[in-house]
């Protein structure tokens, strides 16, 4: 059973089960950190689970947006968004 990763504030990143994916799908909302050359959306998720106050992402291409709000969701091409609880 996957737990999901425990964070440096102590608190639990939410499991992968719990992460909703949608395809062709942006958040607008300002980004709380950006990585280059990040090159899955395992390797985005995991930057996300690793980051304090993270709570959506969004892979366009190699570059993955972190988020600390998770929507509203928009349509957009070639991205994914991932989130917990997704607006």
């Amino acid at each position: 059973m996957n737990r999901g990763v425990l964070l440096a504030d102590g608190c639990a990143a939410a499991p992968l089960a719990a992460w909703q994916s949608h395809d062709n799908k942006t958040i607008h909302a300002p980004d709380l950190a950006t990585y280059s050359d990040i090159s899955t959306a395992g390797d985005c998720q995991t930057k996300c689970e690793e980051t304090h106050g993270c709570r959506a992402y969004v892979l366009t291409g190699t570059t993955c947006h972190l988020k600390s709000v998770a929507g509203p969701l928009a349509d957009h091409q070639d991205v994914t968004a991932r989130c917990t609880q997704c607006l």
